[in-house]
Order: structure tokens, then C-alpha cells, then sequence
């Protein structure tokens, strides 16, 4: 189902269709699917289908990176630096961005590794010693 909006979104093999793609999205992402969850997302941060809501966008990054999802991690812990859809938090975003980092994922590990290096100077050595619990509290999980 949630692959079916994937096409639709951009009209891939078929008509292009943006709100359909998030209606299959949203139903697939209540499920709990966490690809469905990051495309849900996805389309809220760039307002596809859907009116522009970082808020929500946040909801549903939270959701699947609680699952795992690397590029949700990634984009939770950039929300997190810039305060878009969330109050900004070093700690949050540096937690975020490492578990990111300690994916498989080229795509996630890149940009992570980027941001944590720009974060850390802005940050206190306790915090980063928070975030780092806090990694290693959600790696448990």
C-alpha cells in the first residue's frame, strides 16, 4: 500500500497524485510501518500532498526512528537543530544524529556525521555526554 503512494507521489509508471499518495501513506504509517511513516513525513516537511506542517513532520520522523528508520533519525536530529517543528535541543538532536550515523544507511550516515560536526562545538561536554546516554538508551530500546 505504502509503495503505491511512493509512485504516486511523484508519477511513477502511473498518474501523478500527491493527496492519494498520502492518504496510502497515513493508513500504512497508523499500522506502524516505518517506510510509510518516513514518507509521510517526507511529505509534510515539503508540503506534498499535504499543507507544509513541520509539526507533523516531526510526529511521524519520531515515529519511525523510534523503529530504526536511519533517515528518520537523521531528519529528527536536523529538526531538532533548527527548531522546525520541535523547540530546538542539542542534546535531542545530537542523540538523534547518532544513531543515525550508526546505521547502514550511506544516505542517513553522510548528512549526520556533517551536522554532528557543525553541533559539537555549540555544545558543552555534558551535554554531549546527555546525548550520548541518551543514544545508548534508545539503541537499548
Amino acid at each position: 500500500m505504502a509503495t503505491l503512494g511512493w509512485h504516486l507521489m511523484p508519477g511513477t509508471h502511473v498518474a501523478r497524485d500527491p493527496e492519494a499518495a498520502v492518504r496510502l501513506f497515513t493508513t500504512a504509517a497508523e499500522k506502524g510501518e516505518a517506510q510509510a511513516q518516513f514518507w509521510l513525513a517526507s511529505a509534510y516537511e515539503r508540503g506534498q500532498g499535504v499543507e507544509q506542517n513541520w509539526s507533523e513532520a516531526a510526529r511521524w520522523h519520531r515515529a519511525a526512528a523510534e523503529q530504526g528508520h536511519a533517515m528518520s533519525r537523521a531528519r529528527l536530529g536536523g529538526q531538532y537543530l533548527s527548531g522546525n517543528g520541535v523547540e530546538q535541543d542539542y542534546v535531542e538532536s545530537y542523540a538523534w544524529l547518532t544513531l543515525a550515523r550508526e546505521s547502514r544507511d550511506e544516505e542517513a550516515k553522510a548528512p549526520a556525521e556533517g551536522v554532528m560536526t557543525a553541533l559539537t562545538p555549540n555544545m558543552s561536554a555534558e551535554q554531549v555526554e546527555r546525548a550520548k546516554a541518551l543514544a545508548a538508551e534508545r539503541r537499548r530500546d
